[in-house]
């Protein structure tokens, strides 16, 4: 009961992991607060005994070989740190906004094989230091996803939603009041090696806090005016490397 830290990483452990956390009756350890299980060889879907702890800060579930769907994570109102990252996850990325884990930090899904476009919602998590969707099938226009260039009613600007989903989706934080403009906490942004298109807006000269952008091998593009946000970042990455 007071168990606070799980640590297995790298401990060639394998089996299905979703098995393996139904056994551990893992909703029961009202006290865990870190649940690490990465680099490790189990196998199967997102283990949905995991989403019973909504007292989870950190969960890292990188580097095994996990599949299907992602599920819905607005039951888990503490997490800070997800990390996903090298598993072989499907379909499309389900909502982060104020109203689906509002507290989250890190977030981190590259190397899956997630696609469809980024999640509406993203543009006003509070806290939000690092982003990376880098290493997916993500599509879509960086134009009308991050900076809120078109009118929310438009079927682009919701991802694809419906306007009454959409809405649900970011509860009282509609696209057409923020962008990637709000996250002034955001340090380290990576959209590499994915399909989605657009223009480098000089709108990440509001994000104070950003110190690395890598856009490599996307359609996502620079002009003379992204120029005025070199001078705050340390490493922006374009091109097809």
């Amino acid at each position: 009961q007071r168990l606070t830290l799980f640590d297995v990483h790298s401990n060639a452990l394998s089996g299905c992991l979703s098995e393996q956390c139904a056994a551990m009756r893992l909703h029961r350890l009202r006290s865990l607060k870190f649940l690490i299980i990465g680099e490790n060889d189990f196998t199967g879907p997102f283990p949905c005994e995991v989403l019973k702890c909504s007292w989870l800060i950190e969960l890292h579930l990188s580097g095994l070989r996990l599949d299907g769907a992602l599920p819905s994570f607005s039951n888990m109102e503490s997490i800070q740190v997800l990390d996903l990252s090298s598993n072989q996850f499907t379909g499309i990325i389900p909502p982060f906004s104020p109203v689906h884990c509002p507290m989250i930090r890190d977030l981190r899904l590259h190397r899956n094989r997630l696609s469809g476009s980024l999640p509406p919602g993203i543009s006003h998590l509070r806290y939000i230091t690092r982003l990376d969707f880098s290493r997916n099938l993500l599509s879509g226009d960086l134009g009308v996803i991050a900076w809120g260039r078109q009118n929310n009613s438009e079927s682009g600007a919701t991802g694809g939603m419906g306007q009454h989903a959409f809405d649900e989706v970011c509860g009282d934080y509609p696209c057409h009041h923020g962008c990637m403009g709000n996250l002034t906490t955001l340090t380290s942004l990576s959209l590499a090696h994915n399909k989605i298109r657009g223009t480098l807006s000089p709108g990440l000269a509001d994000l104070a806090n950003l110190t690395f952008c890598d856009v490599r091998s996307t359609k996502i593009a620079c002009n003379s005016s992204t120029m005025t946000i070199l001078s705050q970042i340390a490493l922006l990455c374009v091109g097809r490397a």
